[in-house]
Parts: structure tokens; sequence; C-alpha cells
């Protein structure tokens, strides 16, 4: 593993540890303030899409989230059981659109060994886009004016998370805004903040993500 890899993989680590802590540690107040136990287990869906046909392709999201996996698995002690990856080339029952990204959280939430009190988390590297107010994030196949409709909605991603009982739950957005102006992220923010979930994002409203052919990888995962 090269030096450069190994700090990247360093830095994500020991964010992830932090905030997992802080969100592990609010669960474990409430738990011991009802009797209950401190075991949780640990899940994941992680999110790739770089193949674009509308907008511009994505050198390395599908690197950055097998990176995020590989990290989870070998710094975080998280089971490959217990993540799932959706990512472009892969067959038509995991390329990540979005009848298969919420296929994913169903059957994560039909998981007979599911626990409402498991840290979840959720990574999308690819492109989002704000359509009046509300965000979204595209699948590779979902042009920018048709994301009310087929794109991911925000909302309710978040009301799925919400109906599953998720309350320990870290949202990675690796996700840039389309087109010139677009104050994607506000809803994400909005329902995080609401539902008490953490939430790392690499767009301020009205920035881009970008990427860097110097490191491989989006200089958001790099900065991690």
């Amino acid at each position: 593993m090269s030096k450069r890899r190994h700090r990247i993989e360093t830095n994500l680590v020991r964010l992830l540890v932090f905030v997992g802590c802080v969100l592990l540690g609010q669960h474990a107040r409430a738990q011991l303030a009802f009797g209950g136990s401190l075991k949780t287990g640990k899940r994941a869906l992680v999110i790739g899409v770089g193949s674009y046909t509308e907008l511009p392709r994505l050198d390395y999201a599908v690197s950055d989230a097998e990176l995020f996996k590989r990290t989870l698995v070998d710094s975080l002690d998280f089971q490959e059981s217990d993540i799932t990856i959706l990512t472009d080339g892969q067959s038509s029952n995991t390329r990540p659109t979005t009848g298969v990204i919420f296929g994913a959280l169903d059957a994560i939430e039909r998981n007979s060994l599911y626990n409402s009190g498991d840290f979840f988390v959720f990574y999308f590297a690819g492109h989002g886009v704000s359509v009046n107010g509300e965000d979204y994030l595209l699948p590779s196949d979902v042009r920018p004016e048709l994301a009310p409709t087929l794109g991911v909605s925000v909302a309710r991603l978040f009301d799925k998370l919400a109906e599953a009982g998720m309350t320990n739950v870290l949202l990675v957005i690796d996700a840039c805004r389309a087109g010139s102006v677009s104050d994607f992220g506000s809803t994400l923010r909005l329902r995080s903040k609401n539902q008490n979930f953490g939430l790392l994002m690499a767009c301020m409203p009205g920035e881009r993500s970008y990427e860097v052919f110097a490191i491989k990888h989006g200089l958001f995962t790099h900065a991690l």
C-alpha cells in the first residue's frame, strides 16, 4: 500500500471513529436510561456512481466507494456481509439505480438480524442536485431535470431511515452540485439536524466536489 493511500485511510478511520463514538455515545446514554444493553451492530450502504450520460463523468467515484468499504472492514471492524456496495459496472441487480438503492434499504430493514440501534453508515459518491429546494442524489441514468421523478430523493431517504427506526446514522455525501447554480445540501442539513443524524458533506451550497488526478481520488475523500 502506498504512503498516500495509507494516509487517506488513516485519516478516514480517525474521523469515522470520532463521529461514530459521538453517535453511539448518545445512543448508549439513552439505552442506559431505560435499562437496555449496549450491544450494537454495524451496517453500511456504500454507493459509487461515475458513468453519467448527461453529466460529467466522475473518474474516481467508484474507487472512492471501494476504498470506503475496505476501510470499514479493515479498520472499523465492519463485517463484509453487513456492507452493501452498489457501483457502476456491476450487474443490473447491484447497479445503483434509484430502485436498487431503495431496494437495498428495504433489504436491510427486512433482515431478521437487523437492530434499530445498529450503527448505520450511508455513503454516496456521485452527482447531487437541488430542484425547487429539494435535494436529490443522481444515479448514472438520470438527467438533472428528471431528478424529482427518477432521482434518489433525500427526503424519501430520510423517511426510509426513520421508518426503519434507525437512530445511529452517519451520512457521508461526496456529491457535487449539478448546473451553474444550486443549493444542494439544504435538505440534507435540515433533515440530519431534525433527526439527529451525523452528516459529512463535500460541498457547501453553490460549490463543487472535485476529483484530482494526482491522488486518484475525490478531493473530499483525500481530505478525510
